[in-house]
């Protein structure tokens, strides 16, 4: 299962990605995931979230999108950055 999110990544949105990626990984439908690995997860979006807000100008000129990929083995967090001059 997929799930993609993409917004300007101004600082009060790394707020929002962590409460939807733990909204999401909470009430995965098929398999339970342990709790510590969804705080990984949370802390893994925050941390990519809170970077581009700092390092890269998304917030004024391009997007951030973040994916969650979930199979029953692994839960991948893909952060990317479109159209975003360096921030410096």
């Amino acid at each position: 299962m997929t799930y993609e999110q993409r917004f300007p990544g101004w600082a009060d949105h790394a707020r929002k990605m962590r409460e939807r990626t733990e909204d999401i990984l909470s009430a995965h439908k098929g398999f339970e995931i342990p709790l510590d690995t969804i705080a990984s997860a949370v802390l893994l979006v925050s941390e990519a979230t809170t970077h581009a807000a700092r390092h890269t100008a998304c917030g004024r000129s391009g997007v951030f999108k973040v994916t969650l990929k979930i199979d029953t083995h692994r839960i991948t967090i893909e952060s990317t950055t479109k159209n975003v001059p360096s921030a410096g």
